[in-house]
């Protein structure tokens, strides 16, 4: 059993513009069966409720208000080799959740200049739906105070007919939100997308004792399926970052670039 709640803000992006800007809330109330098969690997399978409340600031734009409850059930696999928590230098963690995401019962509105708007002449379906996430990320150690960094991630929703409620969010350098994929020059949440595959690229140096310096490279393909008019969209981005590690936790400054290619 356990429990989990966010309170972000979230911006909503048009060809890499901020055009949006919401309040969010998410919280899950959750049960699991884990079986440990070593003292590194698990397996398991839960379920959860989840309420999600998404409330936007006033905008010329068309505009979500209002809130959804939903059951996620689903099995995982999880490993973890990494030789310690804040910037590991050797090993591989492992996150993969398959499921399904049903019973879901909305109360949105869509909004377009003070006019409500119909969902299905959005397209939006609050149907039934499954989905995938995967996250993996590998540290190899080329000396004392340096180390390879690898990174995929992906993130698939299966007949899938909704836009941001439960999108992945492409952008971030810290995996810090509920369906977010990190990407290196890119803003939390820059990119919403019903599907994504990424992979990431950095070099992490200890230049001083708790002082890392981290270049990176990120490349991803998205809008594989959903409601959108384009797919096989791609976006690559670079970036370096710059932090201290704390025994409160990392703190990162950082300078980011993105380019962005579609095809």
């Amino acid at each position: 059993m356990g429990a989990y709640y966010e309170n972000n803000p979230m911006s909503y992006y048009m060809d890499f513009r901020k055009i949006q800007e919401y309040k969010t809330k998410y919280a899950n109330v959750n049960a699991s069966v884990q079986v440990m098969l070593n003292r590194v690997m698990a397996v398991g399978v839960g379920t959860r409720w989840e309420y999600i409340r998404i409330k936007p600031k006033i905008s010329p734009f068309v505009e979500m208000d209002g809130n959804i409850n939903q059951l996620n059930s689903f099995a995982f696999f999880g490993l973890n080799t990494l030789n310690r928590q804040l910037y590991p230098t050797r090993g591989a963690t492992i996150k993969f959740e398959a499921g399904a995401v049903h019973s879901q019962n909305p109360d949105m509105h869509i909004r377009y200049e003070g006019h409500d708007l119909s969902l299905d002449s959005m397209n939006f379906r609050f149907n039934n739906y499954t989905r995938l996430s995967f996250k993996s990320e590998y540290y190899i150690q080329l000396g004392r105070k340096s180390s390879l960094m690898t990174g995929a991630y992906a993130g698939f929703n299966f007949n899938y007919n909704q836009s941001i409620i439960n999108d992945f969010r492409i952008g971030g350098v810290t995996d810090f939100s509920r369906n977010q994929i990190p990407f290196v020059g890119l803003y939390d949440g820059e990119v919403n997308t019903p599907s994504v595959a990424a992979l990431q690229l950095g070099w992490q140096y200890e230049a001083l004792r708790n002082v890392f310096a981290i270049p990176r490279v990120s490349a991803a393909v998205y809008d594989l399926n959903g409601i959108q008019s384009t797919k096989y969209r791609y976006v690559s981005g670079y970036g370096l970052t710059l932090a201290y590690a704390t025994k409160l936790g990392p703190w990162r400054p950082r300078s980011c670039t993105a380019t962005r290619r579609r095809y």
